[in-house]
């Protein structure tokens, strides 16, 4: 998520992000189905890994438990952005 985005639904009195409003539009939609999927392109990894945008994308963890109150079920994160933060020479565990 680009971070114009992101610090528009940040809320300064509690601290917390308010993604809701950007799903509010397709909130009933969603709910309606009896399972939803949504292609995650972000990481969640916490403000300590830095809130960041293009091309290295990383969204406050808020993000998750909105999109559960708008009735996704499934977040799918198997896409070009799962690497995001992560050192390019950075080699994981072949048992992993």
């Amino acid at each position: 998520m680009h971070m114009p985005v992101v610090n528009s639904v940040r809320n300064p009195e509690t601290g917390r992000y308010e993604f809701g409003t950007i799903f509010e539009p397709v909130r009933e939609l969603i709910s309606a189905a009896d399972y939803s999927i949504a292609n995650l392109e972000t990481r969640l990894a916490g403000d300590s890994a830095g809130y960041s945008g293009y091309p290295g994308f990383n969204c406050p963890a808020d993000l998750a438990d909105e999109m559960s109150q708008v009735g996704l079920d499934m977040f799918l994160t198997a896409n070009n952005h799962k690497r995001n933060g992560i050192p390019p020479n950075f080699c994981f565990p072949a048992n992993n």
